[in-house]
């Protein structure tokens, strides 16, 4: 019996992701496939600004730029809250402690003016994501900070790139899945059926509840629910303060649990703009060099000089 199900690290881990990406994961092939000493578990961080040449282009870090520099931090894959090697290797999982320090290390730089969550991510563990949230919906008043959906960011990146000063969506790109799920995985049946009977010798009333090899009691099921609703409760009033409006509000016209495309998102407030990651990089550069966010002339410029580093993103 092989069970390879993306499953949470205990029962009792409320989970904000896409369900969609819930699907079987073959670790076998995958352990196979993927060399550890070929995979960054590294936070990504790029740095643009002005080179020596006075082009506008990726630079080495935030001192390589007179101008100061526009830092993009890069929130790609599953989010959890210490992931372990297996997680990180073969899930692509991002360790969200490694996440926030980096953060705080950009807002603290002097020399970065503006930071980018550029984010594709289905979401994650409920786990230290309304602390993630929190910590850069504060830094708001320190540094600019802008996040953009490339292409999704979905609920519990949601709740995270939602604290930006803007939030920007690519145009074919999603955002949202505002909601939260426990799954319970009941074997009995299954196992059962194989000639095999578990027994637990335990002490402690709740000690064995949610276990998989039985099925769920009314009782614990309510208790999961009430655990569920918690942190969707918090999940919503935190997305109400990020975008400013009301916990009504994203309770009802934030897609209710689904994923919301680019156009729809922007009709209902999920997002500040449509555009994607070269325009936003030339955006937020031209503000930095000029104080003019978006000028026209910058952004043509940004299209004829090199910006090497973008070919890669």
């Amino acid at each position: 019996m092989q069970m390879n199900e993306y499953k949470t690290k205990t029962y009792r881990d409320v989970l904000l992701i896409d369900p969609n990406y819930m699907q079987m994961i073959d670790r076998d092939k995958l352990a196979s496939a993927i060399k550890p000493d070929e995979c960054s578990l590294k936070v990504k961080t790029n740095f643009y600004g002005v080179t020596e040449t006075n082009t506008f282009a990726q630079v080495e870090n935030s001192s390589s730029s007179s101008i100061g520099t526009v830092a993009v931090l890069s929130i790609n894959g599953p989010i959890d809250f210490k992931p372990g090697l297996i997680e990180m290797l073969f899930m692509g999982a991002i360790d969200l402690n490694e996440l926030e320090n980096a953060f705080l290390s950009l807002v603290d730089d002097p020399n970065v003016k503006t930071i980018i969550l550029d984010v594709d991510s289905p979401g994650g563990s409920s786990i230290g994501v309304a602390e993630f949230s929190e910590t850069i919906f504060k830094a708001r008043e320190r540094k600019r900070i802008v996040s953009l959906a490339n292409p999704m960011s979905a609920s519990a990146a949601f709740w995270i790139s939602s604290a930006a000063t803007e939030s920007f969506v690519m145009p074919s790109g999603f955002v949202g899945s505002v909601g939260a799920f426990i799954l319970h995985m009941d074997f009995s049946e299954l196992l059962k059926n194989e000639g095999i009977k578990p027994t637990f010798i335990f002490a402690g009333e709740k000690k064995v509840d949610g276990n998989e090899f039985e099925p769920l009691s009314k009782e614990t099921e309510k208790e999961l629910q009430a655990m569920v609703d918690d942190v969707f409760n918090q999940f919503v009033t935190d997305i109400a303060r990020n975008r400013g409006t009301s916990f009504n509000a994203v309770a009802s016209n934030f897609g209710q649990g689904g994923i919301v495309e680019a156009k729809i998102a922007l009709n209902n407030g999920m997002v500040d703009g449509i555009m994607n990651f070269r325009d936003l990089i030339s955006r937020e550069l031209g503000a930095v060099t000029s104080g003019n966010s978006g000028s026209a002339a910058f952004n043509n410029a940004l299209y004829t000089l090199e910006l090497e580093g973008l070919k890669n993103e």
